[in-house]
């Protein structure tokens, strides 16, 4: 673990300690099969280097996550999901879940990239009948409940748990990045009409994310930020 430097410095044991675990993740990719015991690690990987301000790393690391999780079919693992058998349907929800946590970390990592305006995300947001991603625990007041986007937006967000919020939010933000790269092909009145409209919609699911839900007390600051990002975004469009 020691790699030079004082271990004092939090910041160079931090640093060797990264190096040590990206070394290691890397000599266990090349000498054993991919499997989601490597995606997770990856993901924790890429999610440190993100919030460590380390992007171009964070973004790299990000993208190899979801390349293995396509390969060992945890993209589709919503399939599963209503298995006839218990253990079938619990680990397809891990999976689900985890293939949601690739999505939104790497919106996250994309608007802070700078080739956000070059390049498109590597993990597509799922059509909106595929169910949003959902906790795997339950007790006597909330069972956690598979819902799709499409009925979502119709239904109460007390149903939904904050990983599903969030996976609406990040919803939001790809329709901002995808309505707005074509902006240019609009006239002055059609962008306005159209930003009028989103700027409507997001602040009416960001006063829906501020209201508590019992099984899940508290607020979640994540939430917030997918929808500021995308409100941000929405701003830079007004003339």
């Amino acid at each position: 673990m020691r790699s030079g430097g004082d271990l004092a410095d939090s910041f160079v044991h931090r640093t060797a300690l990264h190096n040590t675990v990206k070394t290691l993740y890397a000599q266990v990719q090349a000498a054993m099969q991919t499997s989601t015991a490597l995606v997770q690690a990856g993901v924790i990987i890429s999610a440190y280097e993100y919030a460590s301000g380390q992007i171009d790393a964070a973004y790299i690391s990000i993208a190899a996550c979801i390349r293995m999780a396509q390969v060992l079919g945890i993209n589709v693992a919503y399939n599963n999901l209503a298995d006839s058998q218990e253990q079938m349907r619990r680990q397809a929800m891990g999976h689900w879940n985890l293939w949601w946590s690739t999505i939104i970390l790497e919106r996250f990592i994309f608007l802070e990239s700078s080739y956000a305006d070059r390049r498109t995300p590597a993990a597509l947001y799922p059509n909106t009948n595929i169910p949003l991603p959902s906790d795997d625990k339950c007790d006597d007041e909330y069972i956690p409940t598979s819902v799709t986007l499409e009925s979502s937006i119709t239904q109460s967000s007390s149903i939904l748990s904050n990983f599903g919020r969030q996976a609406q939010a990040i919803y939001m933000l790809d329709r901002c990045l995808c309505e707005t790269s074509q902006f240019n092909n609009y006239d002055l009145e059609t962008r306005l009409s159209k930003l009028q409209s989103f700027d409507e919609e997001l602040q009416k699911r960001l006063s829906e994310s501020m209201t508590p839900v019992p099984h899940e007390p508290g607020l979640r600051c994540d939430l917030y930020i997918s929808y500021t990002k995308t409100y941000y975004l929405v701003q830079l469009w007004y003339p």
